[in-house]
């Protein structure tokens, strides 16, 4: 369980890492934090979800897992499509780059895919709207 917990926070800082070296390339309009989404105005946040999260290992100890992650994107009085369009422009830019992430503990990327599309999280009274979409990456360890 433990090496379980170790290979997500791994996980997350890899795909973090990933997102925000190519913020521009990406079309982002600020730095995704790591846990953390600014009480209001703009703001991009990866976050841990329970869900589909596995890891199998065969018996020689090849290992394939999946892990489910959120992205929150937020903004205050400004118009919903430019909040949600940067969920859509990571979708994109993962679809183009499926096996480009590099995890560590020589773990290869088969696949990084939204599986639920962008969708109202929360709104507040001054204004401030956050979208949470919901993304998966797959991988595959050989021994």
């Amino acid at each position: 369980m433990n090496n379980s917990k170790s290979t997500d926070v791994l996980i997350v800082k890899d795909v973090l890492d990933y997102l925000n070296k190519r913020q521009s390339e990406i079309g982002l309009p600020c730095p995704i934090e790591l846990e953390d989404i600014a009480p209001k105005g703009l703001s991009m946040s990866l976050q841990q979800i329970t869900g589909e999260k596995y890891v199998e290992k065969d018996i020689v100890g090849n290992e394939d897992g999946s892990f489910p992650f959120a992205i929150y994107s937020q903004n205050t009085n400004a118009d919903k499509l430019g909040i949600i369009q940067p969920l859509w422009n990571i979708s994109d830019y993962f679809d183009k780059h499926k096996q480009d992430i590099v995890l560590q503990d020589g773990k290869i990327t088969v696949n990084i895919e939204m599986t639920g599309t962008p969708g109202l999280y929360s709104r507040t009274k001054d204004g401030t709207v956050t979208y949470q979409a919901i993304y998966k990456v797959e991988y595959y360890k050989e021994v």
